[in-house]
């Protein structure tokens, strides 16, 4: 989750700190959530992704 409004203490934005994440390669976006004043994005590992709670269980 990043703030996407200025901040002078940090090094990028909050929407440069997501396209680094999402320009990564070795993580699957697998959620996202977006309003004016923040981000979130889920990530799993591994480009394939990681399996869902159900398939590991074997229901999905």
């Amino acid at each position: 989750m990043h703030w996407r409004h200025p901040a002078p203490d940090h090094a990028r934005s909050g929407d440069e700190a997501h396209r680094a994440l999402a320009e990564h390669g070795r993580l699957a976006h697998a959620a996202a959530h977006i309003e004016a004043d923040f981000l979130i994005d889920v990530y799993t590992a591994g480009p394939g992704g990681a399996p869902s709670p159900a398939e590991r269980e074997g229901l999905g």
